[in-house]
């Protein structure tokens, strides 16, 4: 559920809505920052320090529901 509520058939405009709840990312095992969260379509987060480069398990947590079993991200080391 997202706040405001958006209405049907209508545009969405500012304020724009936000999750109601508490969402939370990890990455290999390990708490991502979650920098926004935009309704149920998009999630920006900064892959946390220590995840090993390779493939590494996500898991998004909302509340009580967490994201399918088996989602990964591939990891790069950067200079």
């Amino acid at each position: 559920m997202s706040s405001p509520f958006p209405k049907d058939g209508y545009l969405i405009s500012l304020p724009l809505p936000s999750l109601v709840l508490d969402v939370q990312v990890t990455i290999g095992g390990k708490d991502a920052k979650v920098e926004y969260v935009a309704g149920v379509l998009q999630i920006k987060v900064h892959i946390p320090a220590g995840v090993p480069v390779g493939v590494a398990e996500l898991i998004i947590t909302a509340g009580t529901a967490y994201s399918p079993r088996g989602v990964i991200v591939s990891t790069i080391d950067t200079p």
